[in-house]
C-alpha cells in the first residue's frame, strides 16, 4: 500500500534553483511579464512556473514508486 496526497498547497521549486533565496527571487522575475531576465528563465525551468500550480496526479504518480524506491535504496547493485 502507497501513502496518497490528497491535497497540497504550492508548487516546490524547480531543481538547482539556488535554495530559498533563488525561489524568492524567481519568483519575482516570473511575475514581472516584462522582466529582462524571465524569458530565459521560463527556457531554463521548461515552463511559465506557477507556484499555485500543484498536480496531484504527478505527485500520487511519484508515491506509487516509493516501494521500489526504497527497494533500490536499501539494496544497492554492485
Amino acid at each position: 500500500m502507497n501513502p496518497i496526497c490528497l491535497e497540497a498547497e504550492g508548487r516546490c521549486p524547480p531543481e538547482d534553483i539556488g535554495g530559498t533565496h533563488g525561489f524568492e527571487e524567481f519568483l519575482k522575475i516570473m511575475k514581472v511579464k516584462s522582466h529582462p531576465e524571465r524569458e530565459s528563465y521560463i527556457e531554463w525551468s521548461g515552463s511559465e512556473f506557477d507556484p499555485n500550480q500543484v498536480e496531484l496526479d504527478h505527485i500520487n504518480k511519484e508515491l506509487s514508486n516509493l516501494d521500489q524506491y526504497i527497494i533500490e535504496i536499501e539494496n544497492p547493485q554492485s
